[in-house]
């Protein structure tokens, strides 16, 4: 399976927003863009959301 996702790190809390116009997953999350903590909390989410 392949995801389109655009990824916004520092946002105030986390959470799946929607679809964009170009048809990318936006999500959020608090975590900071440093060491791969944005993307660890990111699989985290997604592997929460999708089971």
């Amino acid at each position: 399976m392949q995801l389109k996702v655009r990824l916004q790190p520092r946002a105030s809390r986390d959470r799946i927003v929607g679809y964009d116009s170009e048809g990318r997953l936006r999500i959020k999350v608090t975590a900071p863009p440093v060491g791969g903590a944005a993307n660890l909390r990111l699989i985290e989410l997604l592997s929460k959301w999708l089971g």
